[in-house]
C-alpha cells in the first residue's frame, strides 16, 4: 500500500475510482476487507466497477457488493435490478442542488462463449445501455466520465486510426468480441467526454 500512500501525499483525491480487477484471489472477501480497512483508516473516498477477475473463486460479486455496503468511504451501489451486472452506478457531483458532472460505473462482467467455442471478455449487456441512456436522460446535458474494465471494440478501432496517443505493448486490445453499442449510445448526446478502462495491463 506505500503506492498508494505515497499517491494521496502528492495528489490528495477527493475519490479515488478503481476500474475493475481490484482483487484476484481465493479468498477475495479478505483481499477487500484488508484494501476496504485501508482505505477507511485514511478516510478516503473511493468508488469500484467489477472487472472479470473480482468476483472469481470463492465469493461471487454480490457477496464483495455487500461487504462493500458497510464501508463508509467506499462509494458503492449494486445498481437497478433490472440492469445486468453488480456495479452499474452513476456518482453526481451537484452544484447549489443541480447537476454538473456525473462519475458512470459498469461492471464489465468476465468472460463468454462465442460462436465457434471462442472465449474472450464479455460484453456490455443491452440493459446497461439502456440504462446509461436512462441516466443520462435524467441528468441532462451534464460531463459524464465513463470507468469500466474491459476496453468496447472502438479502443482497437481507434489505435489502428493511428490518432491514438499513448503506448500498446500487448498484442492486442483485449475487447469483446461482439459490439453491442456503449460507444454509439455514448455519442447520441455528446455528454460522454472520457472513458477510462482497465484490463490489459502494458497498454494505455
Amino acid at each position: 500500500y506505500g503506492l498508494l500512500e505515497k499517491a494521496f501525499e502528492e495528489t490528495n483525491p477527493d475519490l479515488t475510482v478503481i476500474s475493475g480487477d481490484l482483487l484476484f484471489s481465493f479468498d477475495s472477501l479478505k483481499m477487500l476487507t484488508e484494501f476496504a480497512d485501508f482505505m477507511q483508516q485514511h478516510n478516503r473516498f473511493w468508488a469500484l466497477s467489477f472487472g472479470n477477475h473480482d468476483g472469481q473463486y470463492a465469493h461471487d460479486k454480490p457477496s464483495l457488493a455487500n461487504l462493500l455496503d458497510t464501508y463508509p468511504t467506499a462509494i458503492f451501489s449494486q445498481g437497478e435490478s433490472w440492469v445486468a451486472g453488480n456495479s452499474n452506478y452513476p456518482i453526481v457531483l451537484t452544484k447549489d442542488g443541480h447537476p454538473v458532472q456525473a462519475i458512470m460505473l459498469l461492471d464489465s462482467h468476465d468472460s463468454r462463449i462465442y460462436e465457434g467455442g471462442v472465449i474472450a471478455p464479455d460484453y456490455i449487456y443491452p440493459s446497461q445501455i439502456a440504462w446509461y441512456r436512462w441516466v443520462e436522460d435524467g441528468l441532462g446535458q451534464v460531463p459524464l466520465y465513463t470507468f469500466l474494465h474491459i476496453p468496447f471494440p472502438e479502443f482497437q478501432l481507434l489505435w489502428d486510426s493511428g490518432n491514438a496517443i499513448g503506448v500498446k505493448l500487448d498484442k492486442t486490445v483485449n475487447t469483446p468480441l461482439e459490439n453491442t453499442g456503449l460507444f454509439a449510445a455514448m455519442q447520441e448526446k455528446q455528454n460522454t467526454v472520457a472513458v477510462f478502462s482497465g484490463h490489459d495491463h502494458l497498454n494505455d
